[in-house]
């Protein structure tokens, strides 16, 4: 699902973020239908139980907040793949030093070190990655996706 919001000049949207496709599933790990619904400013998880639908039901998005601080969760999957996908920002961090100047680079790319640091650490676990403005803060996770 695509985030949108009206450009400067009020003519058309712009993307300013995207949330992956929702997912939920019961105490035995059975899927149970799940969608997002926009209610104004605010994206709602609605989850639709069904008689077989065995409690809990365990829904998380891939985007949240932790205590305000924008966090992003990296199944086992993900983390896996994660590894491999650093090198590319490592590479951005570079290139946009160039703009916005070497202290930039320093800060992303220590960033993306810590990131992947944990990550190699964690492979087969689940990671949580607080993003606040000058550093991110990766930590395991337990998840009860398959």
């Amino acid at each position: 699902m695509d985030l949108t919001a009206p450009t400067a000049d009020g003519v058309g949207n712009v993307v300013i973020g995207s949330i992956d496709a929702p997912w939920a599933v019961d105490a035995n790990r059975a899927a149970v239908p799940t969608q997002y619904v926009v209610d104004g400013t605010t994206v709602v998880q609605v989850i639709t139980p069904n008689p077989d639908t065995a409690f809990p039901v365990v829904a998380d998005p891939t985007f949240g907040h932790t205590y305000g601080i924008p966090t992003m969760y990296l199944s086992k999957k993900e983390t896996r793949e994660a590894a491999a996908d650093l090198t590319a920002v490592y590479i951005l961090c570079g290139a946009a030093g160039l703009v916005f100047g070497g202290h930039f680079v320093v800060l992303c790319e220590g960033n993306a070190y810590l990131v992947q640091r944990q990550v190699k650490a964690s492979s087969g676990k689940c990671v949580k990655v607080l993003l606040s403005p000058l550093a991110v803060s990766p930590q395991t996770f337990t998840d009860n996706r398959k």
